[in-house]
């Protein structure tokens, strides 16, 4: 259903996507 993506916790998806924020910012950097 929808509300699948709901039932994850804020915490864990700003979690996600943080660290995944992280990993394409430091391939940015070393790209540069």
């Amino acid at each position: 259903g929808e509300d699948k993506w709901i039932r994850v916790s804020w915490e864990e998806a700003l979690d996600l996507i943080a660290s995944e924020l992280k990993r394409i910012y430091s391939v940015v950097i070393i790209i540069l």
